[in-house]
């Protein structure tokens, strides 16, 4: 898990654990999209709920295997 805090170290994390298979989780809707993170926890403007994205072709890279259940309650991303 990445918080916020830690967002200056994202680039050397995620460096360290490639080729590992790391299920990587962050706050921000950009670590999945655009950071190269597997799990992007984020909230709508004015929304108090917490919605999260999968990045298939990062998790795919480390080698998980996300399931369909959880999978349907994401908002699914493909590089």
């Amino acid at each position: 898990y990445v918080s916020r805090s830690e967002d200056a170290f994202v680039p050397e994390i995620l460096r360290k654990v490639r080729g590992w298979s790391v299920l990587t989780v962050g706050e921000r809707t950009s670590f999945a999209q655009t950071r190269g993170g597997v799990i992007g926890l984020y909230q709508l403007p004015g929304d108090s709920q917490l919605r999260f994205e999968i990045n298939l072709t990062h998790a795919e890279e480390a080698k998980l295997k996300i399931s369909a259940r959880l999978l349907a309650l994401a908002k699914v991303i493909r590089d």
